[in-house]
């Protein structure tokens, strides 16, 4: 029976750090086009400059062009990559945000006196904030969760960390990245399944399997000793551009806690190679 040839990936693969980057100059963006938009519809009930230069030089107190920025400030838990790939996270956040954004200046304007404060021109900023992050959010969601821009795995080891791995990835709607399957040198793992997951090979064909499943990233998941052939194949991947990482530091970026469980005495060294790459 014929199989179907793995999906071609696109040239660019983004990193965590890149995608942050991304969400955050996008958000910076709309939430810019929100203050224009606020500043409009609070300059049509002006009986006196309406939408002008007067107007924005005039009403506009100083701190109100820093709204955006606060806007940034109040969804912050967006910018975790996982939150941000999930619309049921991503509706969450941007509603929290706007209602502390919201009780936040309430207080503030009650306590500084009600005609110190613009009351319309924050609340339409809030309002569409929220309402232009979020969609431009489930356009960034249906563009990165798809298989074409995910960045495509290869987990090195199928023991216990490499398992302990692949459970985290099942658990996690939608995943962080694609991941292809596992190899070992353990002759007796090779063609099984790990967590759904197959081993495809060893050290020997690791080269051409990164090749052949267009693999973006290793992540290594040896608890015992590594082979001499395992880390030179390793070597000789990542000088091709292929990321190698460990499974202790994605473990880490993914759920945000250290699986002591599965560390080895010379954690904190690998762990500063991977800060150092």
């Amino acid at each position: 029976m014929a199989t179907n040839p793995p999906i071609k990936p696109i040239a660019v693969r983004l990193r965590p750090v890149e995608r942050r980057l991304i969400l955050l100059i996008a958000d910076l963006l709309v939430s810019g086009l929100a203050l224009l938009l606020s500043l409009y519809f609070w300059a049509q009930r002006d009986q006196w400059l309406h939408f002008s230069w007067d107007f924005l030089k005039q009403r506009p107190p100083l701190w109100f062009w820093f709204l955006p920025l606060l806007w940034i400030l109040l969804i912050n838990e967006l910018y975790d990559i996982r939150r941000a790939s999930s619309l049921k996270e991503t509706e969450r956040g941007i509603l929290i945000g706007s209602a502390v954004g919201a009780i936040f200046y309430l207080a503030v304007f009650f306590l500084s006196g009600s005609d110190s404060m613009p009351r319309q021109g924050v609340a339409t900023f809030i309002i569409l904030s929220a309402m232009l992050t979020l969609l431009w959010r489930w356009f960034y969601i249906r563009i990165f969760t798809a298989p074409q821009f995910m960045r495509r795995v290869l987990i090195v080891g199928a023991g216990k960390a490499g398992s302990t791995l692949c459970s985290v990835v099942n658990a996690m709607k939608p995943p962080p990245f694609l991941l292809v399957g596992l190899i070992d040198d353990s002759i007796q793992k090779i063609g099984a399944q790990v967590e759904c997951y197959p081993v495809l090979g060893d050290s020997t064909n690791l080269e051409a399997l990164t090749t052949e499943h267009g693999i973006s990233d290793l992540i290594v998941a040896i608890s015992g000793e590594m082979r001499p052939e395992m880390f030179q194949t390793l070597v000789n991947i990542q000088e091709k551009g292929i990321s190698v990482r460990s499974m202790p530091a994605v473990y880490e970026e993914l759920l945000g806690r250290v699986p002591i469980f599965l560390l080895q005495s010379d954690w904190i060294l690998r762990a500063f190679v991977d800060q150092a790459d």
